[in-house]
């Protein structure tokens, strides 16, 4: 399953395109989504910070040749610290109090002394491939008429007879024209290679891993 809805991606390509072809701040794009009755992922009206957090924690490309769209996620997950040699009860008047933490799993890659108000975030950049983010419209009709010819197929008739009851019935092609054999086939074999397309799945991949300290 992707990381990321059709519906989040809509947002994301819509602030991009107002914040970098017509130029507008991060307010001026939000006071739009919200006239547009376009909400957060969460269901809240939009603001400011909503806006940047899409810019820039969401990155989306398209392959045209595999016919993938790529979604790199920038992921700030809070963390809570613990340190057993901190003593977090009170302190009197005469006690020595640092509010400079020893973590010593941490002192050496981090770079010294961590402080007991720091906030610590994990972070993750993740790379998905998805070939399921945007399919072509396809009516109730052009699936009704895949439905039979495929159905068809699959008992044993040729194309020329799939046409040839297509036509006995009354039914036209989507484009309103009599049924022949290659416009059978050519539903049939479409369709079909539509549906290995956006059948394909792809792993998740973690790119990057660390800690942030503020």
């Amino acid at each position: 399953m992707s990381p990321y809805s059709s519906h989040q991606t809509e947002l994301f390509h819509l602030i991009k395109t107002q914040h970098e072809n017509d130029g507008k701040n991060f307010q001026q794009i939000s006071d739009w989504l919200n006239d547009h009755g376009y909400k957060t992922t969460r269901g809240k009206v939009f603001t400011q910070s909503h806006v940047w957090s899409m810019l820039h924690h969401i990155k989306v490309d398209y392959d045209n040749n595999q016919k993938t769209h790529g979604l790199e996620i920038n992921f700030k997950i809070p963390m809570r610290m613990y340190n057993e040699r901190i003593n977090l009860g009170p302190k009197t008047l005469r006690q020595n109090y640092s509010t400079v933490a020893k973590f010593s799993s941490l002192d050496g890659r981090l770079g010294g002394q961590i402080y007991e108000n720091n906030r610590f975030y994990i972070t993750l950049n993740v790379v998905y491939h998805s070939a399921t983010l945007w399919q072509a419209p396809y009516s109730e009709y052009q699936q009704f008429l895949f439905d039979t010819i495929d159905s068809m197929h699959k008992e044993g008739n040729s194309y020329i007879k799939i046409s040839q009851w297509m036509n006995d019935n009354n039914y036209l092609t989507p484009r309103g024209s009599i049924f022949k054999p290659n416009h059978a086939w050519s539903i049939h074999m479409k369709k079909q290679k539509s549906i290995n397309r956006f059948a394909r799945t792809y792993v998740p991949e973690i790119t990057s891993i660390g800690v942030d300290i503020i």
